[in-house]
């Protein structure tokens, strides 16, 4: 299981939602990048990485302190993989900071097995003409806002070509789930994931995955990694998603 080129996949799929947006302000080192979100009140969008290898330093921590609480007044949050980065947490909670997210990292080598076609389900890839629909979706199933819609999708995930994909599963003809493609270092990174009420437990968010996950196999990306919710965590499982521990974001609030 490459748990480092799983983890590398996740950074990047925040590189390029958080780090990059045209209203972020971000600094890139050898050691760690500091990305401010442009949103104060937005601390998971605000974050310090520690990159691999590990160069645990507090000097790093107080330079993020300075850079998000003094020059910008926001919250923000430390990020680290646990299985790759052992005592950091440690570290981090005697330095003052605290969990405010656990996420199991799921990595599956291979491709899932092929469903029996629905005939209620139509899968698709989103493009310009589907944004609307798109951000409605993330809207009604995550709770997000604007803030956080203009990040997570942008103009540039709309090439053919793009690393970064939406797709929308429709249940009779009606917007039911959304998700996203991430591909780099060798993994197809899962994200966004969800379906709207009405249509849960009909199927919906298996078929989803299961297009997007072929669909990066055949453009050559059979290993996969998300970042699993309680509520999600068993259905990956079943199609063959295995635990490669914890990503940890830390927080500097009290």
């Amino acid at each position: 299981m490459d748990t480092h080129s799983a983890f590398l996949n996740i950074e990047e799929f925040y590189r390029r939602v958080y780090w990059s947006v045209p209203t972020a302000t971000t600094v890139c080192t050898d050691s760690y990048t500091l990305s401010y979100s442009g949103v104060r009140w937005l601390a998971s969008a605000n974050q310090f990485w520690f990159h691999l290898p590990l160069d645990a330093q507090a000097v790093y921590l107080r330079l993020a302190e300075r850079f998000f609480k003094k020059k910008y007044s926001a919250d923000y949050t430390v990020n680290i993989a646990e299985p790759l980065m052992p005592g950091a947490g440690v570290w981090l909670r005697d330095l003052g900071y605290r969990e405010s997210l656990v996420s199991p990292m799921l990595i599956m080598d291979g491709l899932p097995d092929a469903l029996p076609p629905n005939p209620h389900i139509t899968i698709r890839r989103a493009f310009a003409k589907d944004q609307s629909a798109l951000l409605q979706l993330m809207y009604e199933v995550f709770f997000i806002g604007p803030e956080i819609g203009r990040c997570v999708v942008q103009a540039a995930h709309f090439a053919s070509n793009a690393p970064m994909q939406h797709y929308i599963a429709w249940y009779d003809g009606q917007p039911a789930a959304c998700g996203t493609l991430s591909l780099g270092h060798g993994f197809a990174g899962l994200w966004s994931v969800g379906t709207l009420r009405p249509f849960r437990k009909h199927g919906v968010a298996t078929a989803l995955v299961g297009y997007i996950l072929n669909a990066a196999g055949s453009l050559g990306c059979a290993q996969s990694v998300l970042l699993a919710s309680p509520m999600g965590r068993p259905l990956y499982e079943r199609m063959g998603f295995c635990y490669g521990g914890d990503a940890v974001q830390y927080s500097s609030t009290p």
